[in-house]
């Protein structure tokens, strides 16, 4: 395994071969093709693997998450299963058939492994049993927004944000308006929400994007303060790159991200459209993305750019909690399910709690919520006969070995 000083020296040099490769004449890239093929290649299949290690959880457990990924993937899922305050490392890079060996030398404390490679690659990785989670999940609301949504709690406190802070919109398809909200809204906006996870589109990329697209700019008192494309080059006009002035926390909370949905709701619905693609999300059921696009009613129509591949290590009370705080969705043969872990204690779940974990977590669009008790020994619990076509309870076996 390559020692820290040497890993530093070439992450310069990719930095400078970057660096270089921008400074080609686009017309004269494709001579580098082949050697970028075989780089990116070699990447995956020789990968660096990390350990995520969570910090100053109030229970005093310390988690542990083995990873191959990426960056930003790397970030995200940090992040998302450690919380906010963690701290990781790279133990070096080696060949991904080896990751039994990395597991038994680096990962001895760790709950989970988690691997973000091609599907072709998966049977690289070694042991059998994997869970595979979509890397995004793709979705989609009806126009206008059915009444039980306008009328939920989350769309009348968006509505009520609107009125109260004075906020409206207007489209444009000016060049300037454009250049306006990508540097000054959307970069800053991604950059702070996301950190080192942060996903942007180039500027040449979204440049593209914008030809045939609209831009819905929120504006407040004559001046723009968000805004995000309209993206109509598919079958369902859909929403693309958000922003927000500066990346404001204080035009956040006053509501400018919701007003952009809902403006642009009534924008498709007025010209006479049906459906609005919400775009991406990642497929973790407690992602606070997820979760208001949840709210708004969306229903899940496919998946995107391959997947993760999660191992859970053994019966901890680490892997245990890591579970239980991670609701996720995974697919099985094409087929997206939500996976809620239960702690073995609560016994026979009630009625009651199964239609609170129903509310919670079941998503129009997923065949089952999979609701997994954490002990192959807790009584089997009776779905109610209302949430039978939706929820069902799955042996941890099937999850963990």
């Amino acid at each position: 395994m390559a020692g820290s000083r040497e890993m530093r020296q070439k992450d310069r040099w990719r930095v400078l071969a970057k660096k270089l490769h921008g400074r080609i004449p686009p017309s004269l890239r494709w001579i580098l093709q082949p050697a970028v093929f075989c780089y990116r290649t070699y990447d995956e299949i020789r990968p660096r693997f990390w350990i995520g290690e969570s910090q100053g959880r109030d229970d005093g457990l310390s988690i542990s998450v083995l990873c191959v990924a990426g960056t930003w993937d790397r970030s995200f899922l940090f992040g998302q299963v450690l919380g906010p305050h963690y701290r990781e490392r790279c133990v070096g890079r080696t060949w991904l058939w080896k990751l039994p060996k990395v597991l038994a030398a680096e990962g001895q404390h760790c709950c989970a492994v988690v691997a973000r490679v091609r599907p072709g690659l998966r049977r690289l990785l070694g042991f059998e049993k994997w869970i595979s989670i979509p890397a995004w999940v793709v979705g989609e609301v009806d126009l206008p927004l059915p009444r039980h949504i306008r009328t939920s709690g989350n769309v009348k406190k968006d509505l009520r944000k609107i009125q109260k802070n004075a906020l409206s919109y207007e489209v444009s398809q000016d060049v300037e308006q454009f250049d306006d909200f990508y540097h000054r809204m959307h970069v800053p906006y991604i950059a702070k929400a996301h950190g080192d996870g942060a996903i942007m589109n180039s500027y040449g990329d979204a440049r593209k994007a914008f030809k045939g697209s609209e831009l819905l700019i929120v504006t407040t008192g004559g001046e723009h303060v968000a805004g995000g494309l309209i993206v109509y080059s598919e079958g369902v006009p859909r929403l693309a790159m958000a922003g927000v002035r500066d990346g404001s926390k204080e035009l956040l909370r006053t509501g400018v991200i919701g007003a952009r949905y809902h403006f642009t709701f009534d924008h498709l619905a007025n010209q006479g459209y049906t459906k609005a693609g919400l775009g991406k999300s990642r497929a973790f059921l407690q992602n606070g993305a997820l979760q208001y696009k949840k709210k708004l009613g969306m229903r899940l129509v496919g998946t995107a750019n391959g997947c993760f591949y999660l191992r859970v290590s053994g019966r901890t009370p680490a892997s245990e909690t890591f579970m239980r705080e991670n609701p996720l969705i995974l697919e099985r043969d094409g087929v997206l399910y939500g996976v809620v872990f239960v702690d073995a204690h609560v016994g026979q779940l009630s009625d009651g709690e199964f239609v609170q974990l129903d509310k919670q977590f079941f998503m129009h669009g997923l065949s089952r919520l999979l609701v997994v008790p954490l002990s192959d020994s807790m009584p089997i619990a009776s779905v109610p006969s209302e949430l039978a076509s939706r929820v069902a309870v799955c042996p941890i076996s099937d999850m963990v070995r």
